[in-house]
C-alpha cells in the first residue's frame, strides 16, 4: 500500500484456495500487514475494500475471506468495516505461544454492497 507520498505503509497479500474441487469451488483469500506506526488510520480498512473489488471485477470466484485472531479486534473492526461479515470460530486454528488458539473466519460474497472507500 502506497500513500501520495510513496511511503510503504504495509502490505496485502492473496491466494487461491477451492474446497476440493478447483474447478467449482475456488474463492480467494486476503490478508494484510501494516506497520505499527500507520495502524488506526484507516489504511487497513480501505485497502481491503479496494482489493475486494478488485477481485471481484478481475476474476469470476464468488466468495473473499479472511481470517484474524479472537484478540484482534482492530482487525475484526476494519474487516467489517470494509464489507466483510463473521462467519464463525475455527476452534483450535492455529498453534502459538505454546497452545491452540482460535480463529475468526470473515468473508465477503460477490453482491455484498459495495463499500465506498473514502468515508
Amino acid at each position: 500500500m502506497v500513500e501520495k507520498d510513496e511511503v510503504t505503509t504495509g502490505m496485502v497479500a492473496w491466494g487461491r484456495r477451492d474446497f476440493g474441487n478447483p474447478a467449482t469451488t475456488s474463492y480467494w483469500e486476503i490478508g494484510i500487514v501494516l506497520l505499527p506506526e500507520w495502524r488506526g488510520r484507516g489504511i487497513g480498512w480501505r485497502a481491503q475494500a479496494m482489493l475486494c473489488d478488485y477481485l471481484f471485477a478481475h476474476s469470476p470466484y464468488p466468495r473473499i475471506q479472511a481470517g484474524t485472531h479472537p484478540e484482534n479486534i482492530a482487525e475484526q473492526k476494519s474487516l467489517v468495516k470494509a464489507g466483510f461479515q463473521l462467519e464463525g470460530v475455527i476452534r483450535s486454528a492455529e498453534f502459538r505461544a505454546g497452545r491452540w488458539r482460535d480463529g475468526y473466519l470473515y468473508s465477503r460474497i460477490r453482491g455484498d454492497v459495495t463499500v465506498p472507500i473514502d468515508g
